[in-house]
């Protein structure tokens, strides 16, 4: 029905996609042929449904790791043009803004301030929080053919995800896009590529210290609570500062002397 235009996949692409993983071979076998035959028809169709099929997967909690990673090498071996691997690129470089759990897809974050599991912007915007999707997004990224443009692309888009980079799967992938990317002869991508190193090594070194600094606060603001919220402590709910026991034990004590 949908090789005959009968049926719309969009929306299902992932459903459909999880078919490739099914325990029954012949489930399996169906779907290969499926997609096999979607992919000779106009208008790349795969290509289209991709960047949702990959999100909806990479969200999917009862989706483990290797499994979407087989999908994805699967269905991502069907984009053959260079213009729409870069197109991805692009796609995916933004998905790491709109990453989250089921219960908030994204973080608002003000000018300048740092997200907890997640990392900052220094205008203000929507953070992905998710780091399972950060490393579902940076192993389909690395499954693209690398072009000259497609290098110029992740570059530029350092901004998008350089607040996932403190995940050491997703900075290793990201490292060996850039290292794939050296290898390019013309001059002026080989300077485009090594201020790309440069540029996400700085990255890289600030989101670790950002990251460390909330951390350390978290744990500063714990026991702050935790010393607040001690009876007889200083500045206790109890002891409001009064001194050991609070003001009822001071009271017992002054009746005593009298």
């Amino acid at each position: 029905l949908i090789l005959n235009d009968m049926v719309k996949i969009r929306g299902h692409g992932a459903k459909v996609a999880l078919c490739l993983q099914d325990s029954e071979p012949r489930i399996r076998d169906l779907t290969q042929l499926f997609f096999s035959e979607l992919s000779k028809r106009g208008n790349s169709p795969i290509y289209n449904l991709l960047p949702d099929t990959l999100a909806s997967l990479a969200a999917d909690d009862a989706v483990d790791s290797g499994t979407f990673r087989t999908i994805m090498r699967f269905l991502l071996a069907f984009v053959n043009k260079d213009k729409h691997a870069e197109s991805l690129m692009d796609k995916l470089c933004h998905r790491f803004q709109t990453t989250g759990g089921a219960a908030s897809l994204c973080v608002h974050v003000p000018a300048c301030v740092c997200v907890s599991g997640g990392g900052f912007t220094a205008h203000g915007g929507w953070l992905g929080t998710d780091p399972k999707q950060w490393r579902g997004l940076a192993f389909c990224l690395g499954l693209l053919r690398l072009t000259e443009r497609g290098a110029k692309r992740l570059a530029d888009n350092l901004r998008m995800y350089k607040h996932a980079i403190t995940d050491e799967e997703v900075h290793a992938a990201f490292q060996s896009l850039i290292t794939k990317a050296k290898k390019f002869t013309k001059q002026e991508t080989k300077d485009a590529v090594e201020e790309w190193q440069r540029s996400f090594d700085a990255a890289h070194a600030g989101q670790s210290e950002q990251d460390g600094v909330a951390k350390r606060s978290a744990r500063v603001s714990g026991i702050a609570k935790h010393a607040i919220g001690t009876p007889g402590g200083d500045g206790g709910e109890d002891g409001a500062g009064v001194g050991a026991g609070g003001p009822e034990a001071t009271a017992g004590r002054t009746k005593t002397r009298g």
